[in-house]
């Protein structure tokens, strides 16, 4: 549970798949993959984070 709680503290903090299995000591850079499900507060994040095209065009016609 101790690596499981290491893993997604990583991932949530930005950690990317190859530095999370390397910290881990995997062996195979797919091992670090359950610990990529990310926090729904980090979802609706990465939504925020996408411009929307409203922006590009000046606002809504």
């Amino acid at each position: 549970m101790l690596r499981r709680a290491a893993g997604s503290n990583l991932a949530d903090a930005g950690g990317g798949q190859d530095e999370i299995a390397a910290l881990l000591d995997h062996s195979r850079l797919s091992s670090a993959e359950p610990y990529l499900t990310p926090a729904p507060d980090r979802l609706r994040d990465a939504v925020d984070a996408v411009p929307s095209s409203r922006e590009f065009t000046g606002g809504a016609r």
